[in-house]
């Protein structure tokens, strides 16, 4: 939907859950020599000013980021398992402390170039008129994380829908993989177009990674489960020991949104999930529960 713009949420629990996934998933990746790609399909801005009058009005990153970042100093906030949920948050959170200090916060095409080769290969896609022109000027610009200033992957950007880009573009000369999906999903049809589209895109790229990141809505959960029942099925169909992972992060109960704000969570489904990613989950959501959520938080993982 053009109307959306994610500069009012950026940093928010959402964010932290949908890119510390994606920073493990990359790092998993990055184990190898062989170059990979990774498409975004909606990919905003690139990275986003905290100062920015959007992101002030809703000071989501508040309750987010700040939140987290404050609380990582003090490691008595930490679980017995605080070695461990360290090494799991290090790569994201080092990466955020570097932003933040700027007051900005790296969205997925940000955090991409800040981990990826100049072997590797990123693809964006964003349909917003003003997002991709920003989008475009924030590419030009090298990655803070980057010391040296020419060595990092040159991102293609593309003015399209992203459901098309990823139907038209995979699966991609490297084979090897993701794709992070994550639209507004300010309209029902999203959840169908996202299904639609991971099936389609997992025919044609049986071995790719397909990140999905989904809002956790009291009035969308009929959608939100029969998309998840939709891909899976599809993974099922095509693969003897098909590999999908479900993982949410609940900040409060359903009952306690109300109004225009309902978004009491999100969740990560992760088809072709790279190795450890549940193991790294299970330790790390009771910790960002704790942080982010009230007394009614919570978390699950789930492998099919």
């Amino acid at each position: 939907m053009l109307s959306y713009e994610h500069a009012y949420h950026a940093g928010n629990h959402a964010d932290i859950l949908k890119h510390l996934t994606l920073t493990l998933i990359l790092k998993r990746l990055l184990q190898k020599e062989k170059p990979f790609t990774v498409y975004d399909s909606h990919a905003g801005l690139g990275w986003y000013d905290l100062t920015d009058l959007r992101a002030k009005k809703t000071n989501e990153a508040e309750s987010g980021l700040k939140k987290l970042l404050e609380a990582r100093k003090n490691t008595q906030d930490l679980s017995d398992a605080a070695d461990e949920v360290r090494q799991i948050i290090a790569p994201y959170l080092s990466l955020c402390r570097l932003y933040a200090e700027q007051e900005l916060y790296p969205g997925s095409p940000e955090i991409a170039r800040c981990l990826l080769r100049p072997s590797d290969t990123l693809i964006l896609s964003e349909l917003h008129p003003q997002a991709i022109e920003r989008l475009r000027e924030n590419m030009k610009m090298p990655p803070l994380a980057v010391t040296q200033k020419e060595s990092y992957v040159r991102a293609k950007v593309h003015y399209r829908n992203g459901f098309e880009m990823l139907r038209a573009l995979t699966p991609p000369a490297t084979k090897r993989g993701c794709a992070l999906i994550d639209p507004s999903f300010e309209e029902a049809a999203d959840f169908y177009d996202c299904a639609d589209t991971i099936c389609a895109v997992h025919e044609r790229w049986q071995n790719g990674i397909i990140a999905l990141w989904y809002p956790l809505l009291k009035h969308r959960s009929r959608e939100s489960v029969r998309m998840k029942q939709t891909i899976i099925s599809c993974a099922e169909g095509m693969q003897s020991d098909p590999k999908v992972l479900d993982i949410q992060l609940a900040i409060q109960s359903p009952e306690e949104k109300t109004g225009l704000a309902k978004l009491y969570g999100s969740g990560m489904l992760v088809v072709n999930f790279p190795y450890q990613l549940d193991e790294q989950m299970k330790a790390v959501l009771p910790w960002l529960a704790n942080i982010l959520g009230n007394e009614n938080a919570g978390w699950s993982v789930e492998s099919f």
